[in-house]
């Protein structure tokens, strides 16, 4: 996930070279363009990644974070920190997301170095509703706030709160760390969910996907 664009005389060697990167790891990526550089989207289509719509990036404020957002009986949720938490979360991506085996594949391999690192601002999460892997969240904890990706819930473990304990759960470990706020790009079915919890949308921007399905 990429979330801004590259201005200047040196732009598009830029991002040539990005995206040379992204597609050598053979995986799908999502560039969500800032309002504050929207003719980058026209750029990125023109290089092959195609705009697929437009959705909101909304923001929260840590304080208002209500630890019951993350209690769901009998669910369970921890970071990632073994290779085999890991397997369970890309195994969750594929069915939530629609991965290819081969992207879950190099998803695997890339997160043994980045994802299991403890010092890492990369941060999956894992739930597990009785035992059974059924949600994710990534986080990137940056300078100033936390940005929250890759929201999923299997569809047998939909409706019962398990979307809202994922966001809220790992921000509340981001909160006890100093972080005071979170921005998100929604998703339509997942706008209800974060404006219940207080998210508040800041502004739409276009979102291009890439990569291998």
């Amino acid at each position: 996930m990429l979330h801004g664009g590259y201005v200047g005389p040196d732009a598009g060697e830029r991002l040539a070279a990005t995206l040379a990167r992204l597609r050598a790891w053979n995986i799908p990526f999502q560039w969500v363009v800032p309002s504050t550089a929207a003719d980058f989207s026209a750029v990125l289509s023109a290089q092959g990644v195609p705009k697929v719509g437009d959705a909101p990036i909304m923001t929260l404020d840590l304080s208002r974070l209500n630890p019951e957002d993350a209690q769901v009986e009998g669910l369970t949720l921890h970071r990632v920190s073994t290779a085999s938490d890991l397997r369970d979360w890309v195994a969750v991506s594929v069915e939530v997301f629609g991965f290819s085996q081969e992207s879950a594949r190099r998803l695997n391999e890339m997160g043994l170095e980045v994802i299991l690192d403890p010092e890492s601002r990369v941060r999956c999460y894992l739930g597990r509703l009785n035992g059974e892997p059924v949600g994710t969240a990534l986080n990137v904890h940056g300078k100033e706030l936390v940005s929250v990706w890759a929201i999923g819930t299997v569809e047998r473990a939909r409706r019962h709160g398990i979307g809202a304990a994922l966001t809220t759960g790992p921000l509340l470990e981001a909160r006890a760390a100093g972080y005071g706020s979170a921005m998100l790009l929604s998703t339509e079915a997942g706008f209800p969910v974060y404006t219940r919890l207080g998210w508040e949308v800041q502004s739409t921007c276009p979102v291009h996907v890439g990569g291998q399905g």
